[in-house]
């Protein structure tokens, strides 16, 4: 079932000029459902690509104190923030070896062109919609990523902002009294605006999947498609000094990218 090409999974997803703005790219990457935008140059061909991680890091660096963290300077360009030379392949290439792709680079997203024309995205949402369809059974406990970083949910979005950009990850843990109730991720970051001292329960998004650390795979990946998130928070035998399962791990998507990878063969 992984050998099958990536075409029957592909978001389409319009692509933005290098010269926009960022607030416009910022825009457009809130209105599609895809989680990165493919960026073309003048003549329409592949520049680059625009995540919520490149908006993020510019946030850091371009936002002056006090600005909400999702306005940037009107001149700033796409161009300026987007990630280079992305890893481009064609719709007949196999789940499997988009899969490994993603592994081997640590990448989240591979652009799709076909006839030198950007035709759309496929990422770790789509990969978990293909380890479903191929009901892929490898527990979770084979897949997810120790240590787990993470935040008290009191934590202020600034403190959590700080230790996603130190700790280089995409998403950290958030705990209260003991039992993780989601995870806090760079996209919160940007939707909490200016108020970058609110406690961090007051941006979280969806709660994320908790599961058991003998979870298969698509049992997870099913659970968190229907949240729209690329993660599952793992919990194992053992209970907290609460009484509550004790987090063991995380499962983020280039962790279901893996089990495809394994699954392809």
């Amino acid at each position: 079932m992984l050998r099958i090409p990536i075409a029957e999974y592909v978001i389409a997803v319009q692509p933005v000029g290098e010269h926009a703005t960022l607030d416009h790219g910022r825009e457009r990457l809130d209105q599609t459902t895809a989680e990165v935008l493919p960026v073309v140059n003048q003549h329409g061909r592949i520049s680059g690509v625009l995540s919520r991680t490149d908006l993020f890091h510019a946030s850091r660096h371009s936002v002056p104190p006090g600005a909400p963290v999702s306005s940037f300077p009107g001149s700033a360009q796409v161009s300026s923030v987007m990630t280079r030379s992305p890893v481009v392949v064609a719709p007949s290439t196999s789940v499997g070896e988009a899969a490994s792709m993603m592994v081997d680079q640590h990448i989240h997203h591979l652009l799709v062109e076909a006839d030198q024309r950007v035709i759309g995205v496929f990422g770790v949402l789509e990969v978990m919609r293909a380890l479903v369809d191929a009901a892929v059974a490898t527990p979770l406990s084979a897949l997810m990523t120790r240590p787990v970083y993470w935040v008290n949910v009191d934590s202020t979005v600034e403190e959590a902002s700080e230790v996603l950009a130190r700790r280089g990850v995409n998403g950290l843990a958030v705990m209260e009294a003991g039992v993780p109730v989601g995870v806090f991720t760079k996209r919160d970051v940007l939707d909490a605006g200016k108020d970058l001292q609110a406690p961090i329960k007051q941006v979280l998004g969806q709660r994320s999947p908790t599961l058991p650390a003998a979870t298969p795979a698509y049992v997870a990946a099913d659970r968190a498609i229907s949240k729209g998130l690329p993660h599952v928070l793992v919990t194992g035998d053992h209970a907290s000094a609460e009484g509550a399962p004790m987090l063991v791990g995380i499962v983020t998507g280039i962790d279901l990218a893996g089990a495809a990878m394994l699954a392809s063969g």
